[in-house]
């Protein structure tokens, strides 16, 4: 502002109808930090300011070193720059939008409402200063509300850590040990296989599948005469002859004396014993497990109690039969 001082502080030459007939009113206005004295019509009549900022005073009034330091508040541009500012020029006093309007009408919009007058000024920088004393205030408050929040969960947990010790468990996860594609396939067929016999149980059917058959053969390759092996043999009586099991119904109804006995097969003591297997591996203590001191007597009499026409009986029976 300093090569437009004069300008702005040199009285305005009055024309021959104001030459000692009138005298303007005028304003004063702050402008960055000068302030100047700027005539009442100029600023809110919008004919008078557009007249008096134009573009004939631009290239007309102003001098050369006045347009050089007016040009460097403009924005700089990468290649011709000079052609940029002068078209920016000529579509700034030709009253063109700038995104936001045109800066010219916006400073006219100002002047017409007094908003360079120095007391608004004054009284606007008080207001801003207040708001911004009012934001470190209200900034004050919040971190102290937050310290707090910070101390009493640290005491919180101080408190807790010093009450549970040292013994506290803490959560760790434990990654799957990795697999070969072979185990997590035949893990994979002995889930489905579990799944399906437990599915055949419920619904009772006693067939084996393709799959179970596959199996049992690959893992458990033994005949009906192994049976023999998981029996101990009595002390006290001579092996006795081998008896065909049957099921038995367990209420007395008409079937059981017209209803056909059901043998079992080889497939059927292969799904015993692989279930038998299954259960001493992971229940080795049961007590059913325990056989090391039952006979075969003590086994018939343990299945068979309180049964009328039980397996037992009809052992008994060929005993007798054999002994006469």
């Amino acid at each position: 502002m300093d090569s437009l001082d004069h300008m702005l502080t040199d009285p305005l030459e009055l024309g021959p109808c104001g030459d000692g007939h009138s005298t303007g009113i005028m304003e004063d206005c702050l402008l960055g930090g000068t302030r100047v004295s700027l005539p009442e019509d100029l600023l809110e009549d919008p004919e008078i300011f557009f007249d008096v900022v134009s573009l004939s005073t631009w290239q007309e009034v102003l001098s050369d070193s006045q347009r050089e330091h007016l040009q460097q508040f403009l924005p700089r541009f990468p290649a011709d720059s000079v052609e940029q500012q002068r078209e920016l020029i000529l579509a700034l006093f030709s009253g063109e939008n700038f995104r936001f309007g045109n800066p010219l009408h916006i400073a006219q919009k100002l002047f017409r409402d007094g908003h360079f007058n120095p007391e608004v000024v004054k009284y606007r920088q008080l207001c801003f200063k207040s708001q911004y004393k009012r934001y470190l205030n209200s900034q004050q408050q919040y971190f102290h509300r937050l310290l707090k929040q910070i101390l009493a969960s640290r005491s919180d947990l101080l408190e807790m850590a010093r009450r549970s010790g040292p013994a506290l468990p803490f959560p760790h996860k434990h990654h799957s040990p990795s697999r070969s594609p072979e185990e997590r396939e035949w893990r994979t067929q002995q889930r489905y296989l579990k799944v399906l016999r437990e599915v055949k149980e419920e619904c009772g059917d006693t067939a084996l599948s393709s799959d179970e058959e596959a199996t049992l053969d690959l893992q458990e390759k033994f005949s009906f005469e192994d049976l023999s092996s998981w029996l101990p043999s009595s002390p006290a009586r001579s092996p006795s002859p081998a008896v065909p099991l049957r099921v038995v119904p367990t209420l007395s109804t008409t079937d059981m004396k017209t209803a056909d006995k059901i043998e079992l097969g080889d497939s059927d003591l292969k799904l015993m014993l692989k279930k038998h297997h299954e259960k001493r591996k992971h229940q080795p203590d049961h007590p059913d497990l325990l056989t090391g001191d039952l006979t075969l007597s003590d086994i018939m009499t343990r299945v068979n109690a309180g049964r009328k026409g039980s397996l037992a009986a009809l052992y008994d029976l060929a005993v007798l039969k054999k002994k006469v």
